[in-house]
């Protein structure tokens, strides 16, 4: 006996004599919120930036308490040429010597450009560029303005090291700009980056390389140790700053779409952003 088209199949299924019906539509993902990692780094940030802070507070308050003869300056260096890690001879000379050219001046002004020209034309993204601009010529000017101001604290640096020293300041100025700017580009990278893995790998692609000036520095003589960790902090504290105040900003998530777009708002699009509905 034949079904008729209008009644129900053995199955439960209407038939229609054309074949098997369509399965049903799976129910539909649940809605994810695009800026709830966004929300998380501005966290971060802000947490970094009070913590950096309060060590740089810490350390300075050693240091002129010391009138510049800090004892944590002497062992340090004195424990590192014991280990042969600051000689020219040392195991790790080549590296070395690649670390303090990460906080050069002319490689941290190159990087700053070609970073801001990929953000701004490549990426679509011109907030990012002009905060990544913001961050590494405000941490510069202020923490040069800042070591101006404590010239006075140490004596003369050629004559402690007995080396020609590049910059002898406290706090170091070459250290905060080029951990601004590593740093910088570590949460440039979370905020543009989708998958978990890629945020994960920039961030410790900016620890790497924040430690690799910080060592860098110490390693050609470049400051005295407490010099070198004030720089870290307070480049650590702008990158800190400019998370907080990235993350958070309104127009942030997506460069704008052309008009003939047809993503829907809270669709994930191709370049790695999200399309927020205004």
């Amino acid at each position: 006996m034949r079904h008729s088209p209008l009644l129900p199949a053995r199955h439960g299924r209407p038939t229609t004599g054309a074949g098997p019906p369509p399965s049903a539509a799976a129910p539909p993902a649940p809605a994810v919120d695009p800026r709830a990692a966004v929300r998380g780094v501005a966290r971060a940030g802000t947490v970094l930036a009070a913590g950096a802070l309060a060590l740089f507070a810490v350390v300075a308050t050693a240091v002129l308490a010391s009138g510049g003869h800090d004892r944590l300056d002497v062992v340090v260096r004195r424990n590192l040429l014991h280990h042969d890690l600051l000689r020219d001879d040392g195991p790790a000379t080549g590296l070395a010597h690649l670390a303090g050219g990460l906080a050069s001046p002319v490689l941290v002004a190159a990087a700053t450009v070609a970073a801001v020209v990929a953000l701004w034309r490549g990426a679509r993204r011109p907030v990012l560029g002009a905060g990544l601009l913001a961050v590494a010529v405000s941490t510069t000017a202020l923490v040069q303005l800042l070591a101006l101001a404590l010239s006075g604290v140490r004596p003369s640096t050629t004559v402690l090291l007995g080396l020609p020293v590049f910059d002898g300041s406290f706090p170091s100025v070459r250290t905060a700009a080029a951990v601004a700017l590593w740093g910088g580009l570590a949460v440039t990278g979370v905020l543009l980056v989708r998958r978990r893995a890629g945020r994960v790998l920039c961030v410790v692609a900016g620890l790497l390389l924040s430690g690799l000036v910080a060592w860098g520095q110490l390693d050609r003589a470049h400051a005295w140790p407490t010099d070198v960790l004030a720089g870290w902090l307070l480049g650590a504290a702008a990158v800190g700053v400019a998370a907080a105040l990235l993350a958070t900003w309104p127009v942030l998530p997506d460069p704008v779409l052309p008009a003939d777009a047809d993503t829907p708002p809270g669709r994930a699009t191709g370049d790695g952003g999200t399309t927020l509905g205004r």
